[in-house]
């Protein structure tokens, strides 16, 4: 399906090649000779009937022929299109209406029937500045034949529409050609139709609609350069820019085979697209691209009739915005990231969202499932260059439920209040210390009373919603290239990094009952491994509060889930560590490790 939905995508812009010539000059065989020499600077061979009768210019048989790497040739073969000189130094470009237009491939071949109404596409302007002017109120490709090795295709429906179409080009020639184009479209439908000829009966249907399409683009190409090949042109001084979007998006799609049916409808409205690049005298690369999105929505069911299984989705985004900024040295190899980094590579991209939801129901073996989720805001970013790298996200109000057959309560239920990370630090190969930062944070976890029932059912321990906020920054730095972890360089090196400093700027922990806080600071001597057996040697404090630790071991222990003799054990640990502090079932820990090697905690050596 994947080579037919291609096919039919290239007969399309085929056709509408043909009503928008490339750059021209003010006569028609210049417009006709401009022509030729696009298509072929793309690839095609052509060949062609030329008549002039007037101050009419025509082409008829006009067939383009392409070979692609694999040695697979394509074929289009379109309708007359003719150039008339109106006199006043323009020129009308006039394509026939109701004509066909064929494209073959070496297994395939398609014939579309071409109609258009309202259509006009007006040259004019100076060689120095051309403008193509083109509208048009409907123009139709519809499929009249379709056919394999084995002869035609029964059933097939092909049909493509597009609505209230205006575009307008302009072409300035000097030092560099620049092409500043803009275009709207009330709406493109499509709705096509295909069964395969097999004993399986495999069958697809594809239909829907874009409303309020609008673009504009402005290319600056280089002067007289002979090739195509991206990092030459971008070396020369390629520029791109495109912005575009859209006001709605329905599509449905559906497969079967056999008894296995599924089907798919996704709908968005309110959509934009950005995408820029251009090179810099430092043979750099600028790509910038942008896209946001007002909500998304898709509807997913497979079935299979034969085992009696089927799989239902139904899930919805809103408010997708996201940017992605890249500068990339021309000649690039993807391959080797570390050389790419040394030349200049930088990677920045941000993604925010709205509100998320989703509903899943599986039925197989009976065996049924169901799940939904819901969260009301996220995001995410990724940056990196030669020395660092940021990698962070978060999501907020995020909710869980769950209904699976073979386990002993109907449902299992979580939420989350927060979930945030972050994390930034050093990526290269050095000798010197840089600031890293650590975030983590959990925030209100909380779970159903269904799940707290298998075991607390006497509701013996709290079941408030939990927490866990870990915040960590310091000094480090990396002994190998992690971006090149696999090098033999990398391999050999036994010890792979430093820590030099760490500062733990906030610790939580709560729930079931208890409340951990912590804060502390420490410095490590990376020349000092024999003080504590290879690891460098730290310098610090740290100091914790537990509150509500006792009570919950007594709870463990009438509950059946902690034996007394293990309970005694733990509770002896803590004596070693801790004392009590103000409040009830408070206790407080002050760990020190000084300069020469010695652990205290609360004043009391421990080491």
């Amino acid at each position: 399906m994947t080579r037919l939905t291609q096919l039919c995508t290239s007969t399309a812009l085929a056709t509408l090649i043909a009503i928008t010539p490339a750059f021209a000059d003010i006569t028609a065989k210049e417009v006709w000779g401009d022509w030729q020499n696009q298509l072929t600077s793309l690839g095609f061979e052509l060949s062609f009937d030329e008549s002039m009768s007037g101050d009419i210019l025509t082409i008829n048989n006009l067939t383009l022929t392409s070979e692609d790497e694999d040695q697979q040739t394509s074929t289009i073969t379109l309708g007359p299109v003719g150039y008339h000189e109106q006199g006043d130094g323009s020129v009308e470009v006039i394509l026939a209406t109701d004509t066909p237009v064929v494209f073959k491939t070496n297994d395939m071949s398609f014939t579309f029937n071409q109609r258009h109404t309202g259509l006009s596409y007006i040259i004019s302007g100076s060689p120095e500045a051309i403008t193509h002017s083109i509208q048009a109120d409907e123009i139709f490709l519809t499929l009249t034949e379709m056919l394999d090795k084995n002869g035609p295709v029964d059933n097939a429906k092909i049909n493509m529409l597009l609505q209230a179409v205006s575009a307008t080009s302009l072409l300035k020639s000097g030092d560099f050609d620049e092409v500043i184009s803009d275009f709207t479209i009330g709406e493109f439908t499509y709705d096509m139709d295909v069964k395969e000829p097999d004993e399986r009966g495999k069958a697809y249907v594809w239909n829907g609609s874009f409303a309020k399409l609008h673009g504009n683009t402005n290319i600056v190409i280089p002067k007289n350069l002979k090739t195509d090949a991206p990092t030459e042109l971008l070396d020369a001084g390629l520029i791109l820019d495109f912005g575009g979007g859209f006001g709605s998006i329905n599509s449905f799609f559906s497969f079967i085979e056999g008894n296995e049916t599924a089907q798919a409808t996704i709908a968005s409205n309110e959509g934009s697209l950005e995408f820029s690049f251009a090179s810099k005298p430092d043979g750099m690369i600028d790509v910038i691209q942008k896209l946001a999105l007002g909500a998304i929505s898709l509807d997913f069911s497979a079935t299979d009739s034969d085992k009696n299984e089927n799989v239902a989705l139904e899930a919805s985004i809103a408010d997708i915005n996201e940017a992605v900024v890249v500068t990339v040295p021309i000649g690039m190899d993807p391959e080797q990231m570390p050389a790419a980094l040394d030349a200049g590579f930088t990677f920045g991209a941000d993604l925010a969202h709205g509100a998320i939801s989703s509903a899943l129901s599986i039925q197989e073996d009976e065996e049924p499932f169901s799940g939904t989720m819901s969260v009301t805001s996220g995001d995410m970013s990724l940056a990196f260059d030669r020395e660092i790298m940021r990698y962070g996200g978060s999501a907020i109000d995020t909710k869980m439920a769950a209904s699976i057959v073979g386990i002993p309560i109907p449902t299992i239920e979580a939420s989350i209040g927060e979930t945030s990370f972050n994390m930034v630090g050093p990526i290269n190969k050095s000798t010197t210390p840089a600031p890293f930062t650590f975030q983590y944070k959990i925030a209100d976890l909380w779970v159903g009373e269904d799940l707290w029932s298998l075991f607390d059912p006497t509701t013996l321990l709290s079941h408030d919603p939990a927490t866990v906020n870990l915040d960590m920054t310091g000094m480090g730095n990396w002994l190998i290239d992690i971006m090149d972890a696999e090098s033999e360089e990398a391999q050999n090196t036994e010890v792979k990094g430093e820590l030099h400093a760490l500062t733990l700027n906030a610790l939580q922990v709560t729930g079931a009952g208890i409340n951990l806080t912590g804060a502390g600071d420490f410095t490590f001597d990376n020349d000092d491994l024999e003080t504590f057996d290879d690891i460098p040697a730290p310098t610090g404090t740290l100091n914790l509060k537990l509150t509500g630790g006792n009570t919950l071991i007594d709870t463990l222990i009438e509950m059946g889930l902690m034996p007394a003799d293990e309970a005694m054990g733990v509770r002896m640990a803590l004596g070693l560590f801790t004392i009590a502090g103000d409040g009830d079932d408070t206790l407080i820990s002050d760990l020190e490790i000084t300069e020469d090697g010695q652990v205290l905690a609360n004043g009391k050596r421990l080491k």
